[in-house]
């Protein structure tokens, strides 16, 4: 066909193809203005690779369809990379997910395991099952993509929904189960070989500049419930303590520096934490956000009138991948290289990244990640709070269990026992006082 057109227009003319003007000054241009802005806005492509044959990583959020964490996943699948996905639903899709992923990489050591970071305990179990294998499990790197965000406009942004643990579902999964996941993982995370490359790598969002810090109330228990606060604040604090995790992790806490002060030798893993921040693109958060949460406007406002503007000016899933995809494969992350920077480091903290579009900025643009002490009361309080959530979720938990065992062995009301069973109990008061009696008078006699 195009063959046919091109000898057209040799031999006949433009005359001889119909519509010929239409197409030269109308349609190519548009087309090619669609084209040159889908190009523009599609964002930096990541250019590194590398090989991830015996590497493990740690992967949430990557169970979404069509989306960043599904895009990260198979990356690392097909360069050979062992990949734990956690998964708060271990269902039919879960297990039909990790089974087309291990057939479309041919990598067989794609795993799933259950994690609810809305739920501590789950958290925990995980956390624990993992640090105490027999033999100490190797870790390359944990990529943190998930996220949750509630709706921000109507009655139901006063609707406050809570975890199984009581605190606010935003806050609990991208921010408290988060962090309590890599603060139980601490120790293995410090236990790997100095020459092991490991990464940590946590995907934030746009909404984090608008977000506000609560430092003697990391869970905001006691905030009057608006939405956007919410899950603002969840992404702030969780970049701001995972500076301050990377710092205990390179650096030490105070009872190792006070150690190493004493001639105790200070275990330096070589450690990169990178705060990632993907940029905006046609995923779960942005669909919640244009809907309210409701299944009409999805369908009509998302995918019917704004859906070819997002197609054009937003990009997808495997667009917002690259940017994580470019801070586990770039060597600028690696020990040569980060002491060959000394002195350049955005924080001033070595490993310590922010990255934006694949290229690592050169400062964060809020004031409270330069706040050392900020974070530090920000850690410790969390820490406590954590603590306090998991003691009273377990004291519930056995409240709960005591009365059902108690039922079934003990009469809920003693006013309505029959008379036949009060003569029976007094029966037995009898026997009893009368068997204390026998004992008495052979005592006596012995």
């Amino acid at each position: 066909m195009p063959l046919n057109i091109f000898t057209a227009v040799v031999f006949n003319g433009t005359d001889s193809i119909p519509h010929f003007d239409l197409m030269v000054y109308r349609i190519i241009p548009i087309l090619s203005s669609i084209i040159f802005i889908k190009w523009l806005l599609k964002g930096k492509k990541n250019i590194w690779e590398r090989n991830m044959h015996g590497k493990v990583f740690i992967l949430t959020g990557a169970t979404s369809t069509n989306g960043m964490g599904a895009s990260v996943a198979y990356d690392l699948a097909l360069r050979g990379a062992q990949l734990i996905i956690l998964s708060s639903k271990m269902d039919e899709f879960t297990n039909d997910f990790i089974m087309d992923l291990r057939e479309k990489t041919e990598n067989e050591l794609i795993y799933s395991e259950y994690c609810d970071l809305s739920d501590l305990s789950s958290v925990r179990k995980f956390a624990t099952a993992w640090i105490d294998n027999i033999t100490p499990r190797r870790l390359d790197g944990i990529v943190l993509m998930h996220g949750e965000m509630q709706p921000i406009m109507g009655k139901k942004r006063y609707e406050k929904h809570t975890s199984k643990d009581g605190v606010e579902l935003q806050m609990s999964i991208n921010c408290v189960g988060t962090f309590h996941l890599l603060n139980l993982l601490k120790p293995c995370i410090k236990s790997q070989p100095p020459d092991r490359d490991v990464r940590i790598v946590y995907s934030t969002c746009i909404w984090q500049a608008l977000g506000n810090v609560f430092p003697e109330d990391p869970c905001m228990s006691q905030e009057k419930f608006i939405s956007h606060k919410f899950y603002s604040a969840s992404k702030l604090q969780m970049s701001l303590l995972l500076v301050e995790l990377h710092r205990q992790l390179v650096v030490g806490d105070e009872k190792e520096v006070k150690g190493a002060e004493k001639g105790d030798k200070l275990t330096k893993a070589n450690i990169s934490t990178t705060i990632v921040q993907p940029g905006i693109m046609r995923s779960g958060t942005l669909r919640r956000l244009i809907s309210n949460g409701t299944v009409w406007a999805l369908l009509v406002l998302y995918a019917g009138i704004l859906y070819p503007f997002l197609w054009l000016f937003i990009k997808n899933g495997h667009g917002g991948a690259q940017s994580i995809l470019y801070s586990l494969y770039t060597p600028e992350f690696e020990k040569i290289n980060i002491e060959s920077m000394e002195g350049k480091f955005t924080l001033g903290i070595p490993g310590c990244n922010y990255v934006i579009n694949c290229n690592i900025q050169p400062k964060f643009y809020k004031k409270e990640f330069y706040d050392v002490a900020l974070q530090s009361v920000l850690y410790n309080n969390m820490c406590k709070q954590i603590e306090h959530v998991e003691k009273v979720t377990a004291a519930k938990k056995n409240s709960e269990k005591k009365p059902t065992s108690e039922t079934k062995d003990e009469p809920k009301n003693d006013e309505n026992l029959d008379e036949s069973a009060t003569k029976a109990v007094n029966n037995n008061k009898g026997k009893k006082k009368k068997q204390s009696g026998k004992s008495k008078n052979q005592k006596s006699k012995w």
